[in-house]
């Protein structure tokens, strides 16, 4: 006659000679928070590649024919090809749009971030021919390069649709929340440009005040008595992204 031995470990049950019945356990509730927002499903967009909604906002000839930040072709070494720069979504695309997100059954929409961006292209980094993550000659459509986080980017915004107008409609006319992205542990590329450009590697406040600059000096050279510098870690980080922009900056910015 077989016998059987459970052992108790826990919530688990093992098996260890000789039966073919397993017992009935009960089974705990598992969860992973029990934030409320856990049980939104949201709807993820990079908004400069979803919907060109105003072709007036594209700023087409930003940048100049050097410094070009919208739709520029390029060529991979190994054959393929593609474009970089932005591409005309924004806002208008977005709300335009919405009825048919909330109708796939989403009810929270999160975008890439809406700040300020650096109005040229890179001109710093590596080539695409010798780095498979190259910043050379990329704008800041992701909206991940923030140097002002009191003003959304020209590219997003149109006459009669701002981020307030944005969010409000999503919410009273299509029942979507939303999700603000905020990135606090960089900015925009901050060295290598055989030039300093125009707010790469600098951080503005809401008068438009210079509150950090990396002054497109490699992070060993930057001088922590300066208090353009003092935010920023003098080890380099990935690419020439600036390491630790002004988390101190940012929360300030919320504060207010």
């Amino acid at each position: 006659m077989s016998c059987c031995r459970w052992l108790l470990t826990g919530a688990a049950l093992a098996l260890t000679a000789g039966c073919n019945k397993t017992p009935d356990v009960p089974v705990p509730d598992y969860y992973g928070t029990l934030e409320p927002f856990a049980s939104e499903a949201v709807y993820f967009i990079v908004t400069d590649r979803f919907v060109d909604g105003d072709p007036d906002n594209n700023h087409e000839s930003q940048g100049g024919s050097e410094f070009g930040t919208f739709d520029i072709p390029i060529q991979h070494p190994d054959g393929g090809s593609g474009n970089i720069g932005y591409l005309g979504g924004d806002f208008r695309g977005v709300l335009d749009n919405a009825g048919y997100i909330r109708e796939m059954g989403f009810t929270a929409v999160w975008l890439t971030p809406v700040v300020d961006q650096p109005d040229q292209a890179f001109s710093g980094g590596k080539t695409i021919a010798e780095s498979p993550f190259p910043d050379r000659g990329k704008t800041g459509y992701h909206g991940y390069w923030g140097v002002n986080f009191f003003e959304a980017d020209e590219h997003l915004v149109s006459k009669d649709l701002d981020f307030a107008g944005l969010t409000r409609s999503l919410k009273q006319d299509h029942g979507l929340k939303f999700v603000l992205d905020v990135v606090a542990n960089h900015g925009s590329p901050s060295f290598t440009m055989p030039i300093d450009q125009p707010k790469y590697g600098e951080i503005y406040g809401r008068d438009g005040e210079l509150l950090a600059d990396h002054q497109n000096l490699h992070p060993s050279e930057l001088d922590h008595d300066n208090p353009l510098h003092r935010f920023y870690h003098r080890e380099p980080d990935l690419n020439e992204l600036p390491s630790g922009v002004p988390r101190k900056v940012v929360r300030g910015f919320f504060a207010n």
